[in-house]
């Protein structure tokens, strides 16, 4: 685990330094830089042990097309209803960003759901997951409207998550990465953490969440795509390439498994409270 969390600092520390070269002006040209608009940008700290593992995939997709496309990758942080327009003003190469799908439960098409127009091409990652909940066993919640009044706890990143809960009526308390909500739940702070039901459920699986399983549902379901401009054909068939390489099913399993394993390490190294039972 140890050796896995040492690659995933490395990994991100290669995408902050790519990143803030790129903005220094390094010898790539403008050009050559990867503009990819995101809704929310990983912050870097000075201490890179405290690097928390983030809420979904975005960053690291980046990085990864980047790679592939053999460009340094520079995020903005653009909000959902304004991706579109940045795409189309050329703001940002391309998005990456969640599309809503029909869902049984609650508004599938509510505000923060990317929702490209007809000018660009959407490439599909093959990663898909609703949102689900972390609670202690001994939880009175059943259904997602018991949690109207109650203390649910979204990491910064969880955009989606902040308004599914606003939406239910509960308090919310955002925190800086997934492992600081899931420690607020072990130690009382909160009732709840919303996540992706995809991630979630796999560390929910293990023994050391037993406690803390109870959960509801996949709610507001929704899939991580990859917009371009239509008009950029060469640029599109690049990054659908890439993406045939990065998002085979096989390959999510392993990223969601991963995600799993390390955000279980960052409560494991973070939390100071003893669990609330």
């Amino acid at each position: 685990m140890m050796g896995n969390r040492a690659g995933r600092i490395a990994a991100g520390l290669l995408l902050a330094i790519s990143t803030a070269s790129a903005a220094c002006g390094a010898p790539d040209s403008d050009e050559a830089i990867l503009r990819v608009g995101v809704e929310f940008v990983p912050v870097w700290g000075p201490d890179t042990t405290r690097i928390f593992t983030e809420e979904g995939f975005e960053a690291s997709l980046a990085a990864e097309i980047g790679r592939r496309l053999g460009r340094p990758v520079e995020l903005e942080k653009i909000p959902a209803a304004e991706q579109d327009a940045a795409l189309e003003a050329g703001r940002v190469d391309l998005v990456i960003g969640r599309e809503a799908l029909s869902s049984t439960r609650f508004d599938a098409n509510a505000p923060g759901s990317f929702a490209p127009g007809p000018s660009f091409r959407v490439l599909p990652t093959g990663y898909r997951s609703g949102l689900s909940v972390a609670m202690p066993t001994f939880t009175t919640v059943r259904e997602w409207e018991d949690l109207a009044g109650k203390t649910v706890c979204v990491s910064e990143a969880n955009i989606r998550g902040r308004q599914l809960a606003q939406s239910l009526g509960a308090s919310l308390r955002v925190r800086r990465a997934p492992a600081e909500a899931l420690i607020d739940v072990r130690t009382g702070v909160c009732d709840a953490s919303i996540h992706d039901d995809r991630s979630l459920s796999l560390l929910l699986a293990s023994d050391e969440w037993r406690k803390f399983s109870a959960t509801l549902p996949e709610a507001a379901l929704s899939a991580l795509v990859v917009a371009v401009p239509a008009k950029d054909a060469d640029l599109a068939g690049a990054v659908e390439e890439a993406l045939a390489d990065i998002t085979r099913g096989e390959d999510w399993a392993k990223k969601e498994a991963q995600w799993a394993s390390d955000v279980a390490f960052d409560v494991y190294l973070n939390q100071v409270g003893n669990d609330c039972h």
